[in-house]
C-alpha cells in the first residue's frame, strides 16, 4: 500500500478504512509533545522517584482553560501504568488521580480518595473514620503522588470550606509523605495560597498561549522568584511589509536580530534594564 510521506505508520493504516473509521480516527483524542509538556511530565517523574522525606516537594500546574491540562494528567497517568506494565516499576499504585467536586469539603474528598482506590465506604460513616480509613488504604497501597485535578473548586465553598480542606491536604502530605500535584485554572494560584504553609511547598508552572512558552514560579517565605522563557519573531517596521508575518532576516544578521533582555532590581532604585543580541 502506497504511504504519503508526510503521514506516520498509524495515520497510513488507516487510509484504506471506511470514511466513519477514518473521521473516527481523526476525531479521537491522541497526545502530542511539545517541550512545555515534556519538562511538566519530566518533573511529575522526578516526584515520582523522590524518596519519601519528611516535607515532600510538590507542583502546581496552571492556565487558561482549554490548554492541554487534562490531557497532561492522562498522559502521566497513562505513563504510569505502560511503566508498571512494563516491569520498570512494581508499583501500580503511586500514582492516585482525584477530580475535586464542584464544592469539595473535607468528607467529599476523602470520600473521593476512598472512590479511586475502590476502597469500601459507607454514607454513614463518620469524618474520623473516613479519615483513618483513607490514610490506612493510602500508606497500605503505596501511593506518593496525589493528583487533585481542577483544584480551582476549592473557591466555590466558604473562607471556612477551603481552610479546612487545604489544612486536610497538608496533613494528608505530612503524614503519609506524599506529593500533591494540583491542576487548575489561573485562579488555581488563589486556591492553593490560601494556606501559607502549604504553599511554601508548591513549585508552579504556568500553561499559557502566545509567545511565553514558560513561567516558573517558586515561593519561599515572603519572596517569590519567578523565571519566564520567550520566544519572539522579528517583525518588520509598520507600513513595510506586504502582508502581515515574521520578518525574513538574511542568515549573516539573523544573530543580531535575536537576543535577550535583563532586568536588575536593587532597593531603592529604578530596575536596570539592558538588552543583548546573540552576535
Amino acid at each position: 500500500m502506497f504511504k504519503p510521506s508526510h503521514l506516520t505508520d498509524e495515520a497510513a493504516n488507516v487510509l484504506a478504512d471506511a470514511i466513519d473509521e477514518r473521521v473516527y480516527f481523526v476525531q479521537s483524542k491522541r497526545w502530542i509533545a511539545y517541550p512545555k509538556a515534556v519538562l511538566i511530565l519530566d518533573h511529575l517523574n522526578k516526584l515520582l522517584k523522590h524518596p519519601r522525606t519528611t516535607r515532600m516537594p510538590s507542583l502546581i500546574v496552571y492556565g487558561d482553560s482549554g490548554m492541554g491540562k487534562s490531557m497532561l494528567v492522562d498522559k502521566f497517568r497513562a505513563d504510569c501504568a505502560m511503566a508498571c506494565a512494563a516491569g520498570s516499576t512494581s508499583n501500580p499504585t503511586k500514582l492516585l488521580v482525584v477530580e475535586l467536586s464542584g464544592r469539595p469539603t473535607e468528607r467529599r474528598l476523602f470520600s473521593q480518595i476512598l472512590s479511586a482506590v475502590e476502597a469500601p465506604q459507607s454514607p454513614r460513616t463518620s469524618i474520623v473514620d473516613m479519615e483513618r480509613g483513607a490514610i490506612n488504604t493510602l500508606r497500605d497501597v503505596g501511593v506518593q503522588i496525589l493528583v487533585l485535578d481542577e483544584i480551582h473548586n476549592l473557591l466555590a465553598g466558604s473562607w471556612r470550606e477551603q481552610r479546612v480542606v487545604l489544612n486536610t491536604l497538608r496533613f494528608l502530605s505530612n503524614e503519609l509523605k506524599l506529593s500533591l500535584v494540583c491542576f487548575g485554572i489561573m485562579e488555581a494560584r488563589d486556591a492553593i495560597n490560601g494556606d501559607v504553609q502549604l504553599a511554601r511547598r508548591f513549585d508552579a508552572v504556568t500553561v499559557l498561549n502566545g509567545h511565553i512558552h514558560q513561567i516558573i514560579q517558586h515561593t519561599d517565605g515572603n519572596i517569590r522568584f519567578a523565571t519566564a522563557a520567550a520566544t519572539a519573531y522579528p517583525q518588520p517596521a509598520p507600513g513595510t511589509a506586504e502582508r502581515p508575518g515574521p520578518l525574513k532576516v538574511p542568515d549573516d544578521q539573523l544573530l543580531h536580530v535575536l537576543g535577550y533582555r535583563t532586568v536588575s532590581v536593587a532597593r531603592n532604585a529604578p530596575a536596570a534594564v539592558s538588552d543583548h543580541d546573540l552576535a
